[in-house]
């Protein structure tokens, strides 16, 4: 029997004396780098990024973050250092001053809240210990809050400008019908891969829901399903259905409320109370087409570099994970602020086109 690992190594052995025998550099031709040569043929870069597509997504995010919390940081060092050297003191005293005194101390009272709130993580403690690390806890969430408030300032007062962009896809995603809220030319998309099982899925959708309310001209929000659980696929083909039928989100927000429906007779219970046409909703459930959309959404996914869910791409810079509305908020004002740079700079470019 011939294994996995042997015909790997068949392979290997085959194409690596082809391969070194040419001794393929990485070379340059033109603005192309060589990376491989066959038999003569030789394999661009370029060529080689096209094959890959957006499937490094994740990973060029991962690195995103990484690069930009460090060069934050180096930033806030820098802001720091400088206003410090403004007052004729050092950083540590700079910081005592406007963060450490100016952060209120935490109350017994305030602390037994924190512990009545999330009782379970200090059930296993003394009365004695909860107190102290509840305490511990809501002081330095105070702490990091007022440092935060005391950079934003800094940042007013000594402005800097970061030029390193977030990765973004290289092909828009196409919304499927009935699965897109919002206007199509709408300045910011925010496409949403999701799982009708997935609990952060649901928190995440009540949050989309309101930012659609409080930018109804501006966003545009595409749900795609990426069933991840066992019965998610079941629920995705009935919202798949009710999107037939023009009651996509009737069905989305249902569907997110009950997440443990298994049963057709259940779904079918759901469309009656969304009032879809019962013949043709069943028709549609039991349909194989159904299926392969609802697989088509999640291979879609899966090129895109898509692994959990939630996943969110908004203008092509993708998120992992739920996040708090004032964290979205604050994205979709960034790209709201990018693209009226980029209108001004098109329209400029057409004035001084016409004058010429």
């Amino acid at each position: 029997m011939i294994t996995f690992r042997s015909i790997a190594v068949v392979t290997v052995a085959i194409l690596v004396p082809s391969l070194s025998s040419q001794t393929p550099e990485r070379q340059s031709q033109g603005e192309n780098v060589v990376v491989a040569i066959v038999d003569g043929q030789r394999i661009s870069e370029a060529e080689l990024d096209a094959w890959v597509g957006d499937k490094l997504m994740r990973l060029k995010t991962e690195e995103y973050g990484l690069r930009n919390s460090t060069l934050q940081e180096h930033i806030d060092n820098l802001l720091l250092a400088r206003e410090a050297a403004k007052r004729n003191m050092n950083v540590d005293s700079l910081v005592r001053k406007e963060v450490t005194e100016k952060t209120p101390i935490v109350t017994e009272a305030e602390a037994q809240a924190v512990i009545e709130v999330v009782a379970g993580k200090y059930q296993s403690m003394s009365a004695e210990q909860a107190l102290k690390l509840a305490s511990e806890d809501l002081r330095q969430r105070r702490l990091s809050k007022r440092r935060n408030e005391f950079l934003a300032s800094l940042r007013a007062t000594y402005p800097s400008t970061v030029a390193m962009e977030p990765p973004r896809l290289t092909r828009p995603i196409a919304a499927a019908q009935g699965q897109a809220i919002g206007p199509t030319n709408a300045p910011v998309s925010i496409v949403e891969f999701s799982d009708f099982q997935c609990p952060f899925c649901s928190q995440l959708s009540a949050t989309l829901e309101r930012l659609h309310r409080d930018y109804p001209d501006q966003v545009q929000v595409v749900f795609k399903h990426f069933p991840v659980h066992q019965q998610a696929t079941r629920a995705a083909e009935a919202a798949w259905c009710a999107a037939q039928q023009n009651r996509f989100w009737e069905m989305q927000k249902i569907l997110f409320a009950e997440t443990n429906l298994v049963a057709t007779e259940q779904f079918e219970e759901l469309a009656k109370r969304v009032r879809l046409d019962m013949p043709s909703f069943k028709d549609c459930l039991h349909s194989s087409h159904t299926t392969t959309e609802v697989l088509r959404d999640y291979s879609d996914g899966v090129s895109l570099g898509v692994s959990a869910t939630p996943t969110l791409f908004v203008n092509g810079q993708m998120f992992v994970g739920t996040k708090p509305y004032e964290a979205f908020r604050g994205i979709i004002d960034l790209e709201l602020q990018r693209s009226a740079v980029r209108s001004q700079n098109t329209a400029t470019m057409a004035t001084e086109s016409s004058k010429k």
